[in-house]
């Protein structure tokens, strides 16, 4: 989920080509569209609204980050990345130009990634391994970054052994 400063809801489907877009008065509409979003697995997932009007949206299965345009969300431009980051999935705009990101799917670690125009490109400013399996999102508290190690690859394989404790680690 991402909030706009007008109240709007973008919510992205993991197995849908789609960002849906919720109005302050509820009201759901398909808010872009784009085969770019396509994929075996688990697609679109971490979303983030930028001040300066768009969002970016990471790609899970094939570690690509988006930027959607909110004013004409057909100008959808797949970031240069210095490298893919496959299991992206939380994001946290830390700063115009500085985005967290939740890598799971075995990389289990939280980069962050700057940009210096516009999200059009992004570099790796910083890399840390998480405490335990499977980070799935972040939350910032005043300037501290806390991140969850949900622990679902436990859920995903049955061979796995089954886990009643997660870690919220302070970055």
């Amino acid at each position: 989920l991402a909030l706009d400063p007008a109240g709007n809801v973008y919510v992205t489907d993991s197995f849908s080509p789609v960002i849906y877009r919720i109005d302050s008065k509820g009201v759901a509409t398909v808010f872009a569209r784009s085969e770019l979003f396509k994929g075996e697995g688990f697609n679109l997932n971490g979303l983030v609204y930028h001040p300066d009007g768009y969002l970016l949206a990471g790609k899970h299965n094939s570690g690509e980050i988006f930027r959607v345009s909110i004013s004409n969300p057909a100008q959808i431009h797949r970031v240069s990345l210095s490298e893919a980051l496959p299991g992206a999935d939380g994001l946290v705009l830390r700063a115009r130009g500085r985005l967290t990101v939740v890598q799971n799917s075995g990389a289990d670690r939280v980069l962050d990634l700057v940009s210096t125009d516009g999200w059009r490109t992004a570099t790796l400013l910083a890399a840390r391994k998480t405490a335990q399996s499977f980070p799935s999102t972040a939350v910032l508290a005043g300037e501290e970054l806390y991140v969850l190690n949900s622990r679902l690859d436990t859920l995903f394989s049955k061979e796995a052994p089954k886990v009643s404790e997660y870690l919220l680690q302070k970055y």
